[in-house]
């Protein structure tokens, strides 16, 4: 997560902004963005636990029924909105979901 946090603060002070959105399944980096002076940290207040917080690949979880579809794909698009709308993205591009965000962007 601090790599992250580097990357994200480095780039806000490069381009001036100081508002920085979290799409993460970690709490503790939710809770760690509030002790991150300089910055204001944000995220959705969905139980990502609930939804995300598995073993389990999400879509054996979605097919055996175990999690709430629903809930699911409505936190991925809201997720994916809010970072469209950003001004600048740290993301993992070996993840599908940042490439999207991404492709969003521009």
């Amino acid at each position: 997560a601090e790599r992250y946090f580097a990357k994200a603060e480095e780039m806000a002070t490069l381009y001036g902004f100081s508002d920085v959105y979290l799409a993460t399944d970690d709490e503790d980096v939710v809770l760690q963005s509030k002790h991150r002076p300089g910055f204001r940290y944000m995220a959705t207040s969905i139980d990502r636990n609930a939804l995300f917080g598995s073993y389990m690949f999400i879509e054996h979880r979605m097919a055996y029924g175990v999690v709430d579809r629903r809930g699911v794909t409505e936190a991925t698009f809201v997720d994916l909105f809010l970072l469209s709308q950003c001004q600048g993205l740290v993301g993992s591009f070996g993840s599908h979901f940042s490439k999207a965000a991404y492709e969003l962007m521009v």
